[in-house]
């Protein structure tokens, strides 16, 4: 059931989307991407006002005159980490644990996982490179 559910809710998301918005096959994946960049920060945000009970919100500078894609990827470092840690983990589970079955798809989900905290550092990179986009026009 788990691998049904890999496969089938990407599918009825994009179902959603293409019927009831026809959005493109390109509007939905960046959707995709735009969704899996967030989650990790929703989530931590989630368990500190849980924890303290303060909401604090700090605005990011939207507005910057200087854009870099060295600076981009240092403001996702943690993501990266985390993925590539998450990925570093799989990968050495799998050549210490080659075995099919259920630890297979425990190692498989991990990286379904692990490219989600990638999304992060892709948008930021997309970011920077439409800023230098529309500044060139």
């Amino acid at each position: 059931t788990a691998t049904i559910t890999l496969f089938a809710a990407p599918l009825l998301t994009f179902l959603l989307y293409r019927v009831t918005i026809r959005a493109t096959f390109m509007d939905i994946l960046a959707q995709a991407v735009a969704a899996g960049a967030l989650s990790h920060v929703i989530g931590l945000a989630s368990i500190r006002t849980a924890i303290t009970g303060n909401a604090k919100w700090e605005r990011t500078n939207k507005f910057k005159t200087v854009q870099s894609y060295r600076h981009a990827l240092l403001s996702t470092k943690e993501e990266i980490v985390i993925g590539l840690l998450l990925l570093t983990f799989a990968i050495v589970s799998y050549l210490i644990f080659p075995y099919q079955g259920l630890a297979m798809m425990l190692m498989i989900g991990i990286v379904y996982f692990s490219m989600s905290y990638f999304a992060a550092p892709l948008m930021a990179v997309i970011g920077v490179w439409s800023f230098k986009r529309e500044s060139k026009l």
